[in-house]
């Protein structure tokens, strides 16, 4: 073999030896992504809550004190223990918006997924349903007068606004499996521990709560002219996201039902709950579809140099 032939025939094995799968950086399409159904959000947390009341700031406010019986003493305001489940829900349309970058290993079937991150509010805030069951100690309320018996019967709290959700890859690829399904598609399906944010503006936090809770990214994927699609066609799915965690709120306002006043007119006692949330499930289901395009990244080579 001359040398000529020899240069060729080392670069073709270098090239082959060398060259890795191709990786993509993909757009998810808002406008064909999206979830048509029914979202919930449960927080179960523990802490106590005092009225709003305050001798400068809110001096008609309400107070409160553990326990049936006893008068209040002077501007006595005291902690209820109480360990509070919210619940947050409506249907609604939820469209998504988000990028994230996937290599496909079709000769090893696996798929590399990296910096997964996606705002499912694409379209805007979100109104949802409010529910509280407080899971109370006895107590009693002053503005107004009222007596609450142990764990209050659950109460609506009208409508929560949720103007942020997102679900982000924590750092670092993760590998999951690509099944070859035929005709160039493949099957493919990642899970990855995420940092999902949601922001409830009725909670009066300065910032989104935030959660590490796993997730998953499941759909087909299939070479094209330019790039490669993702995605998967319109049916029946979603996301259920349940997790243990330890999350610190700062107070936040909470509408107590204190029965009616003597002209029969509703009442509400004002409290401020400080609790930390233990537990959170996320759940987005109904009819939906996915459909991202993806463009090719530069690879980016690592190893010895090809013989010149």
């Amino acid at each position: 073999m001359n040398t000529a032939r020899w240069l060729t025939f080392g670069l073709l094995v270098w090239v082959c030896v060398a060259t890795p799968a191709q990786s993509y950086h993909f757009d998810i399409d808002p406008d064909r992504s999206y979830t048509d159904g029914y979202v919930q959000i449960r927080l179960w947390t523990s802490g106590s809550f005092r009225g709003d009341f305050d001798t400068e700031r809110n001096p008609k406010g309400t107070r409160t004190k553990a326990g049936t019986e006893g008068e209040f003493a002077g501007v006595e305001n005291g902690a209820v223990l109480a360990k509070p489940y919210f619940e947050f829900h409506n249907s609604s349309v939820l469209k998504s918006r988000g990028t994230f970058d996937l290599t496909v290993d079709a000769e090893n079937g696996k798929a590399i997924l990296n910096s997964y991150k996606v705002e499912r509010l694409a379209a805007g805030r979100l109104l949802l349903n409010a529910q509280c069951a407080l899971n109370n100690e006895p107590f009693r309320t002053d503005g107004p007068p009222a007596i609450f018996k142990p764990d209050l019967a659950a109460f609506g709290t009208g409508q929560a606004e949720l103007n942020r959700l997102t679900i982000t890859q924590r750092p670092g690829p993760r590998i999951g499996t690509a099944v070859d399904l035929g005709n160039g598609w493949y099957r493919v399906s990642v899970t990855f521990m995420a940092d999902v944010q949601i922001d409830i503006i009725n909670f009066d936090q300065e910032g989104p709560m935030t959660f590490t809770m796993a997730a998953s990214l499941v759909g087909n994927f299939q070479k094209t002219s330019d790039g490669a699609y993702f995605g998967y066609p319109k049916g029946q799915g979603g996301d259920n996201l349940t997790r243990e965690v330890d999350l610190p709120l700062e107070d936040f306002p909470v509408l107590l039902p204190a029965g009616v006043d003597p002209e029969g007119n509703r009442q509400k006692a004002r409290v401020r709950l400080l609790a930390n949330v233990g537990k959170v499930s996320l759940a987005i289901n109904g009819i939906r579809e996915m459909n991202a395009v993806g463009k090719p990244i530069p690879i980016s080579f690592s190893g010895p140099v090809p013989p010149h």
